[in-house]
């Protein structure tokens, strides 16, 4: 009888894992009530289309944070996300500057943070943003999937924060993909927490870099 690949086998047992653990991934809406005002408002980039566009998943994060900015619980917008290779060489940050002014945001609410490639950069620059500026509250908006680990990264840094769900607007297969990803992160994180270098040289998104950088250090 031919025997099994243990690689096989682990990677069968951590498809069934993330299969019947994806419902957990689905988050409660926070139950705190928003204070009437924070230093600042933090969107985390979430995806660009060919020729620079935000996509649907960012442009719910930019809809729920104009809508925060526009009930006054804040006059400054953080825009956080770097280059993005895939998506013709474009910035997040900028991508999202021009959507807000399109929107009718003046552009002195808004500040751009134009490094971070991941969620452990958007938190590390960010809060390093905010403490040059005298910062200390904000209110951070990002997509449901993605709320918990944010949080988790957030909770590291030395401000008051509180997280705002954006309603996910995926469907289908990408909706299973970003919900299968953010189970593997979360798993990652539980066990490793924030990697001092991985967090801030590498790309979260490419797993198989993750793990091979596990392996080499």
């Amino acid at each position: 009888m031919r025997k099994i690949s243990p690689y096989i086998l682990f990677l069968g047992l951590l498809i069934v894992y993330c299969f019947f653990t994806l419902p957990l991934l689905l988050p409660v809406p926070p139950n705190e009530e928003l204070a009437d005002r924070y230093d600042a408002i933090i969107v985390l980039g979430g995806g660009l289309t060919a020729g620079c566009a935000i996509d649907t998943s960012l442009q719910s994060r930019m809809d729920k944070a104009i809508g925060l900015y526009r009930n006054s619980f804040s006059q400054r917008i953080i825009l956080t996300g770097g280059l993005q290779l895939n998506s013709d060489n474009c910035f997040e940050s900028e991508a999202m500057w021009a959507y807000a002014l399109n929107q009718n945001v003046p552009a002195e609410v808004l500040i751009k943070e134009s490094k971070a490639l991941n969620t452990y950069q958007n938190a590390y620059y960010t809060t390093a943003l905010m403490k040059r500026r005298s910062m200390k509250s904000a209110l951070v908006v990002t997509s449901d999937f993605h709320l918990k680990r944010a949080n988790l990264i957030f909770k590291e840094y030395n401000i008051q924060h509180q997280m705002v769900p954006a309603v996910s607007l995926s469907k289908g297969r990408r909706k299973y993909i970003e919900l299968t990803k953010e189970q593997l992160l979360l798993c990652f994180h539980s066990v490793f927490g924030i990697p001092d270098r991985f967090g801030l040289d590498f790309k979260e998104q490419n797993l198989s870099e993750v793990l091979k950088s596990l392996a080499l250090n």
